[in-house]
């Protein structure tokens, strides 16, 4: 599982890989007291360790340390778009509005890039 969790006083974004929602909870926890400000899960996707690797390697210009990440269009939009489990909206973490037009091109530029990448992970498993 690939989980993105958001820190709107900062207005970062740690993007994770997980196996399990338990651990994701852990996460959460022990974010939660030793990080000086607020932290929510935003979105889950399906995803392993790769799938992580390629969205740290998507948004690096992002990149603010480790795996946290500087919140941008792309990144909001990402989330807002792609991701099947979101609760930012519902929450009022991010307002984002996207226009019909805007939501198309950001699908078909983001799904060419990730053809690529799984091209490229297929390719590396058959070499």
């Amino acid at each position: 599982m690939i989980y993105f969790l958001y820190a709107p006083e900062l207005d970062r974004v740690k993007i994770g890989h997980t196996r399990s929602e338990q651990t994701i909870k852990k996460r959460i926890s022990t974010l939660k007291t030793s990080c000086p400000c607020s932290v929510f899960l935003i979105a889950v996707f399906k995803g392993d360790a790769s799938r992580e690797s390629f969205l740290h390697k998507r948004f690096t210009e992002n990149r603010v340390h480790g795996e946290w990440f500087q919140m941008s269009k792309d990144l909001s939009y990402y989330i807002h778009i792609l991701s099947p489990y979101k609760n930012f909206l519902n929450e009022g973490f991010l307002k984002v509005e996207i226009s019909q037009k805007e939501k198309k091109e950001f699908i078909e530029r983001e799904g060419d890039k990730q053809r690529a990448w799984d091209k490229a992970q297929i390719e590396k498993v058959l070499k």
